[in-house]
């Protein structure tokens, strides 16, 4: 009996001739591993004439259609009882030979292959076996491995068509995995939420979104494409919209691969993916990665370092403190564009706080008592924002090993540097006086999730349209287009003010623009739904107990600790809110601030 649900039997029941091969349901098996489910089959059922193998899942469809299939291929079922073969055929002919297969085995059982990736590699597995030097009953029903892997740099997907889901829009983002099996754990090489912390929504179905996934896959990878749910009666939830899964072996050698609504997993037949809805991958040989001109400094490409334009991005585990209970907790973190942004996880699509790094300090911090704390030996680091800063809190944090420790620190300096910045921003601003960039003025659907050329906002028509792409990447203050009574000194001098400031030199101007310029600030913690109302319902808790006045004129640090207690002990999911923003807390259960 071989089982391909992701479930366990008891063995002993059927003599011990059991074998589990599962692999996720709605899903194909990685290649190589449709590969052994088979030799293991045919072992069995070549050993004598009267063996049977039985074949099952949870609903008995797609993966028991996938197997039976191929195994059916194999033995030649298909070739003996209607005469079609795999056998020198173009790979058009044996796209037909998998449809073909695939209905026989439909109107023999009323069901089997379901998804379009379970077809697709109904038609790898024809392909692997048409390109063998000999046919299985010669081999003795033994299939040689597969040999390794084509390793490809998956540059960017582009999404063409946005479902519908609400009327408030798709919010989606997109994962790549390598794909997965049940004994072969699936390790996380891209979220989009990694570049866009804050997801937008998109209502216009001819959107076009682009991807810059920029990691390396190798073999089997599956893509799924989520839509981030923020209502308020549900809470910051996640639903898939649809996936498909590939093989970078079987990637031609034009560099892309293009699915249609046809070819893509939970959009073939639904009504919410508008007809034109298609997916392109686009890829480029690992062997020409040092020929971009922002990857030559880099001596080895790995899915969660890549250095992008002029800026450094790094992805990985850190442990981090928190800000008031000073506990230690694992997160994601990403730093990019001169902010540090930090996860509950690597699939998670909001981001639970960022650190603005640009103007500060970063160090090594020796301390024996917090490997202590942590519970595992780290190497730590702190990050510590300007003296102009609105909060003056270190920032502190784990690597697990020594490299990782140097690697984070070269690209958290080098974010933090005002060099950087300003070389960036300059030459942004240098790119936008002398180019123009078409994506941003003519198609205001065509969204780039690592850039700021958003085209104008779907939810808001009446956004200015401004050329965003470079106003919202430099840290320069703009000149509005209206000010054109300025005298040569740049101030107007129709106001008071302006009069003012164009008789003073040009350090007591400064002096006061610093003066009056709000402070920087260093951190934000992005509060779920789920934690607003949580944060509303111990209010209502305050004000039903008659302690909501005696609250309200606490001094803050003891109102903190009475927030934490009722967190720890009737509001659990306030914890990560009060330890890393306990101040804006206080003032918002307080109703000094408002609940956003």
């Amino acid at each position: 009996m071989y089982i391909y649900a992701c479930s366990h039997y008891d063995g002993h029941k059927f003599g011990d001739r059991v074998d589990e091969c599962g692999f996720p349901d709605h899903h194909p098996p990685p290649l190589q591993v449709l590969v052994d489910i088979l030799n293991r089959m045919l072992d069995w059922y070549t050993r004598d004439p009267d063996n049977v193998v039985v074949v099952h899942c949870m609903a008995g469809k797609g993966r028991t259609g996938v197997v039976v299939t191929c195994f059916l291929i194999v033995i030649g079922f298909f070739e003996d009882e209607y005469g079609i073969s795999i056998y020198h055929k173009s790979d058009q002919d044996l796209l037909e030979y998998v449809q073909m297969v695939n209905g026989i085995f439909w109107k023999k059982r009323g069901q089997g292959v379901r998804y379009p990736s379970q077809a697709r590699y109904v038609y790898y597995f024809t392909k692997y076996l048409s390109r063998l030097p000999y046919r299985p009953d010669r081999l003795g029903y033994r299939l040689p491995p597969l040999p390794r892997a084509t390793k490809l740099f998956l540059r960017q997907i582009v999404m063409t068509g946005m479902p519908y889901v609400d009327a408030g829009g798709c919010s989606p983002f997109l994962l790549v995995h390598p794909a997965p099996s049940e004994h072969v754990p699936s390790k996380l090489l891209y979220n989009s939420a990694w570049d866009t912390p804050q997801l937008q929504s998109y209502t216009d179905p001819h959107t076009t979104l682009v991807f810059r996934t920029e990691c390396v896959v190798e073999g089997d990878f599956l893509v799924r494409i989520f839509h981030a749910n923020a209502t308020a009666v549900l809470g910051k939830k996640e639903s898939q919209l649809c996936h498909f899964t590939l093989r970078t072996d079987f990637v031609t050698s034009r560099g892309s691969i293009v699915l249609t609504k046809a070819d893509i997993d939970g959009a073939t037949d639904h009504k919410r993916f508008p007809d034109h809805f298609s997916v392109a991958c686009e890829f480029e040989p690992t062997t020409n990665l040092h020929s971009h001109p922002h990857n030559q400094m880099l001596p080895d490409l790995v899915p969660h370092d890549v250095r992008q334009k002029e800026c450094y991005i790094k992805r990985g585990w850190l442990f981090k403190q928190g800000g008031f209970v000073q506990n230690w907790k694992r997160r994601w973190c990403v730093a990019k564009d001169g902010t540090l942004t930090y996860y509950k996880s690597d699939t998670n699509c909001h981001a639970n706080g960022s650190v603005a790094l640009q103007g500060a300090t970063v160090n090594r911090w020796q301390c024996h008592k917090f490997t202590a704390k942590v519970g595992h030996p780290c190497h730590f680091f702190k990050v510590e924002p300007p003296s102009s800063a609105q909060k003056r809190r270190v920032y502190y944090f784990g690597a697990d090993t020594e490299s990782d420790l140097v690697e984070w620190m070269r690209v958290v300096q080098a974010s933090a540097s005002p060099q950087l910045q300003r070389s960036q921003s300059a030459a942004l601003i240098g790119l936008g006086r002398h180019s123009h960039h078409p994506r941003c003025q003519d198609n205001s659907s065509f969204v780039s999730t690592t850039s700021s050329c958003t085209g104008h906002n779907n939810n808001n028509p009446h956004t200015p349209k401004t050329d965003q792409y470079y106003s919202n990447r430099s840290s320069m203050p703009t000149t509005s287009s209206t000010a054109t009574t300025s005298s040569s000194s740049g101030f107007n001098t129709g106001s008071s003010t302006g009069r003012v400031m164009a008789r003073l030199s040009f350090d007591d101007r400064m002096a006061r623009v610093e003066a009056t310029k709000k402070a920087t600030v260093v951190s934000t913690y992005e509060y779920s739904t789920e934690e607003l109302l949580a944060a509303a319902d111990l209010q209502a808790h305050l004000q039903d107990t008659g302690q909501f006045v005696a609250f309200c004129e606490m001094p803050r640090v003891d109102a903190v600790q009475l927030v934490l207690l009722l967190a720890h002990d009737m509001f659990p999911s306030l914890l990560d809110a009060v330890d890393e923003d306990s101040a804006h807390m206080v003032d918002m259960v307080a109703g000094r601030e408002s609940f956003k």
